[in-house]
């Protein structure tokens, strides 16, 4: 099946090969914080899912935005491997037992909000209709499931100016009138090149 050959090509590739470095490796340029995301993968009988989460409209930051769960580093975290374990934890209740840390995707700098962003890759091992979730509505007001090669629309290039510099992201549209964007949308999209690989030669 598709989904078991992309997995085990990734695994393959891999073996031997996975690092989860330690936070005191990882690069800090100037002030930018640390933190770290999971990137969820789920894997069906119809394909490959990847979860992300919509945070409450109350929060006074990321208000009612996409995201994956995730969140700042710290003291106590070792890597970016335990701070999104932990966080995902925290805000989704999904034990860590259940995630299979695949691999570390290059870091993403959000940048109007000065986090250096390092994303998680992992298996899920719950089919996602009988997922044991229970998101902490003080973190999570939902969560869904896309399939990476099967959007509901295009995404779009986006470009926006700070601090005298253009940068660029990819917006993703959902069919509930949000969108997945920012940082996340730049993670989405690394993430689907990264899979359509494996796909090519599964």
């Amino acid at each position: 099946m598709l989904q078991v050959g992309m997995i085990e090509k990734i695994r393959s590739r891999l073996y031997g090969k996975t690092s989860f470095p330690s936070w005191d490796s990882c690069a800090k340029v100037g002030k930018t914080s640390l933190s770290a995301v999971l990137v969820p993968l789920i894997a069906d009988n119809t394909g490959i899912k990847v979860m992300f989460i919509e945070r409450p409209s109350f929060l006074k930051r990321h208000a009612g935005q996409i995201a994956f769960p995730g969140g700042v580093m710290e003291l106590s975290d070792g890597s970016p491997l335990v701070t999104s374990l932990r966080e995902t934890h925290e805000e989704m209740r999904l034990a860590t037992k259940l995630v299979e840390p695949l691999y570390l995707m290059t870091p993403e700098n959000a940048v109007t909000s000065g986090f250096l962003v390092y994303p998680v890759v992992g298996l899920v091992h719950i089919h996602p209709d009988k997922l044991c979730l229970d998101p902490d509505p003080n973190e999570v007001q939902d969560y869904f499931f896309l399939d990476p090669f099967n959007l509901p629309y295009e995404p779009v290039e986006k470009k926006f100016s700070h601090d005298g510099r253009i940068h660029t992201y990819m917006e993703f549209p959902l069919t509930t009138g949000k969108s997945i964007w920012g940082v996340t949308g730049r993670i989405f999209h690394s993430l689907i090149k990264d899979l359509a690989v494996l796909k090519e030669f599964s």
